[in-house]
C-alpha cells in the first residue's frame, strides 16, 4: 500500500478542506467518529499500516511499518489499539502486510521478511526490483510483492512471489505497465495497480488482477493518470484512488474494480489519497486532513481528523472500526482508531 512516488501530487490533491460533500449535504462529520490518538514511542517515520482481515482492532494486533528514532527500520505492533514501542526487525522494511494476529511480513526491494509476535521468523532476498511499494499476502506463508525497476525513460513494472522458506526470489516484468505503486488481496484474487508511460509520456492508469499468483491481462484505465492505493472488500470487489490530470490541475478520482476489471471512475470530491474496505461496498478512505466514509465508490460522509496529524495510513478490518496512522517526519507519530 506504500505509494511514495505519488505522495507529492496527493498532497496537493488532498490540501482541499473538506466542509462537506458535493450531492450529500450534511454529510460531513455524520457516523464518523474518532477516537483519541496513541503516540508510538520511538517512532521517527511512519511508512505503512496493516490489519488482518475479520478481527476488529479493539481485539486484535496490527502492524506498523517505520523508522525509529535511533535510525534502523523495524515495526510497532498495535495490540487492541494500543502502540507497542518501536523495535528493530529485519529486513528495512518500508511495506507490510499482517494476514493473522500474530503473522506480519516486511518488505523492501532488498529483502522480505517474516515477523511472528513481533521477532523475526525468516527473510527472503529479493532480486530484480528497483523499488518496491507494496506487498500483500493471500497466506500466511505467501506473498506478492509490486514495484519497478530501471531508470530515466527506461523503466517497467515488475513483480515477484515469495513463499516462507524460500532464500531467494527474482522479479518479474509485467508487460504493458511501468509502475506499481499498490497491491491488495481477498479470497486468493489480488489486484495491483499503478500506470504506464515514461515520464517523457502521456501517462495512464492500469489496473492487473492476479489470480493464483499469476498476473493477468493488464487493464488500461485510459481516463485517469494513474492509481496510488487499492483496497479489496471481497474477491470480486476493489476500490482504487488515483487521478487524472485535467488542464493542468490534478482531479481525485475513486475506481471501482469489478471481477478484475476497472469500471467508471467516480469524481471524488474528498481527495481520498488512500482507502481500506471490510465489504464489496464499503470502505474508509483519508486524506492528509481527514477521514472519509465511502459507499460503492461514493464518499457519504467526512470528518476532520485533527491527529495524527497528517493522517497518511488506514486499515479496516472490520466494519466496527479502523486504525489510522500518521505523524510529521521527526514529529511525534501517532494511531487512532476512527469509526465509520
Amino acid at each position: 500500500m506504500n505509494a511514495r512516488r505519488f505522495l507529492g501530487v496527493l498532497a496537493t490533491v488532498a490540501s482541499i478542506m473538506i466542509v462537506g460533500v458535493p450531492g450529500s449535504a450534511g454529510a460531513a462529520g455524520s457516523g464518523i467518529s474518532v477516537g483519541a490518538a496513541k503516540p508510538i514511542p520511538h517512532a521517527l517515520t511512519l511508512f505503512d499500516l496493516s490489519c488482518p482481515p475479520g478481527h476488529a482492532v479493539t481485539h486484535s494486533t496490527c502492524g506498523v511499518a517505520l523508522q525509529t528514532d535511533f535510525n534502523p527500520y523495524g515495526i510497532s505492533l498495535i495490540h487492541d489499539g494500543v502502540p507497542g514501542p518501536a523495535r528493530v526487525v529485519p529486513p528495512n522494511g518500508i511495506a507490510i502486510d499482517c494476514p493473522t494476529r500474530s503473522i506480519c511480513v516486511l518488505a523492501d526491494r532488498g529483502g522480505v521478511g517474516w515477523v511472528v509476535n513481533g521477532q523475526s521468523a525468516g527473510i527472503i532476498a529479493l532480486g530484480g526490483m528497483d523499488v518496491l511499494n507494496a506487498i500483500a499476502c493471500p497466506s500466511i506463508s505467501r506473498c506478492i510483492a509490486v514495484g519497478n525497476s530501471g531508470y530515466g525513460n527506461k523503466q517497467h513494472a515488475v513483480f515477484a512471489i515469495l513463499s516462507r522458506g524460500e532464500e531467494f526470489s527474482n522479479a518479474r516484468k509485467i508487460a504493458g505497465a511501468t509502475f506499481l505503486n499498490a497491491i491488495a488481496c481477498r479470497g486468493g484474487h489480488c489486484e495491483a495497480v499503478g500506470d504506464v508511460g515514461q515520464a517523457n509520456q502521456t501517462q495512464h492508469a492500469v489496473v492487473v488482477p492476479f489470480v493464483n499468483d499469476v498476473p493477468k491481462k493488464v487493464h488500461v484505465a485510459s481516463a485517469l493518470s494513474t492509481l496510488a492505493n487499492v483496497s479489496c472488500g471481497s474477491s470480486s470487489s476493489c476500490y482504487a484512488v488515483g487521478n487524472s490530470l485535467q488542464k493542468g490541475a490534478q482531479v481525485a478520482y475513486v475506481l471501482p474494480i469489478a471481477g478484475g476489471r476497472p469500471r467508471k471512475p467516480l469524481r471524488d470530491g474528498a481527495g481520498v489519497t488512500a482507502l481500506s474496505c471490510w465489504t464489496a461496498t464499503d470502505c474508509l478512505g483519508i486524506n492528509n486532513q481527514s477521514a472519509a466514509r465511502l459507499h460503492g465508490g461514493k464518499v457519504v460522509a467526512t470528518k476532520r481528523v485533527k491527529v495524527p496529524s497528517p493522517v497518511q495510513h488506514v486499515s479496516c478490518p472490520t466494519a466496527t472500526g479502523c486504525l489510522v496512522s500518521g505523524g510529521s517526519y521527526s514529529g511525534r507519530q501517532d494511531v487512532a482508531i476512527v469509526r465509520p
